[in-house]
């Protein structure tokens, strides 16, 4: 069953031309569609028919929402499921994110911790993303609570940029739990084994 077209409009019809994503995102998720479908289908799934962006600079989110949910509707063949393609494509992106120099920064400055890394969040999307909001909440040594408000991407996308980036980490057993509280509005539950 493909994505959800009419959550991707109400997406679209929430977002503002000040919403703008980092160029190296737009990367990731391409460069990921042009491994596992091929570069013409890459090209096909992005609106501006492009296989590249320029890392640094910003793009309007809508043209990467329409990515994502292109990408999304050809991936699921292959992955079985809309969320698992959403998953994916976030996964990759936060890979993508920490070969770049400001990844390696961020890495750095966790030195490791997973903790560390997790508090870095906010200031993360802020340097890839013009809009929402997202604060963490400590709950214990090894667990927190992430929330997003104003975050135009679907969930298992979210969940999959936390996953791929405690996987930098030595953490055991990373476990994130993720609900919607509205309608761009996520809480994710996050917690790990020492």
């Amino acid at each position: 069953m493909p994505a959800d077209r009419e959550d991707l409009q109400k997406r679209l019809d929430a977002a503002t031309p000040r919403d703008t994503v980092r160029g190296f995102i737009f990367g990731s998720v391409l460069s990921f569609l042009s491994e596992r479908l091929g570069e013409e289908a890459a090209r096909a799934c992005d609106p501006a028919g492009s296989t590249s962006r320029v890392d640094f600079f910003s793009y309007p989110a809508t043209d990467l929402l329409q990515l994502v949910w292109n990408g999304a509707d050809r991936l699921e063949a292959e992955l079985g499921a809309p969320e698992r393609a959403f998953f994916a494509l976030g996964q990759r992106a936060v890979a993508r994110l920490l070969e770049s120099a400001l990844g390696k920064t961020l890495l750095k400055l966790a030195a490791g911790s997973p903790r560390r890394l997790l508090s870095q969040v906010p200031a993360s999307y802020r340097t890839t993303v013009s809009y929402g909001e997202r604060t963490v909440e400590w709950l214990g040594e090894r667990s927190c609570r992430i929330v997003y408000r104003r975050d135009l991407f679907p969930l298992e996308y979210n969940r999959g940029l936390l996953v791929a980036g405690l996987e930098t980490t030595p953490a055991r057993n990373p476990r994130v739990e993720g609900r919607r509280t509205g309608p761009l509005d996520l809480v994710f539950d996050v917690a790990w084994d020492g």
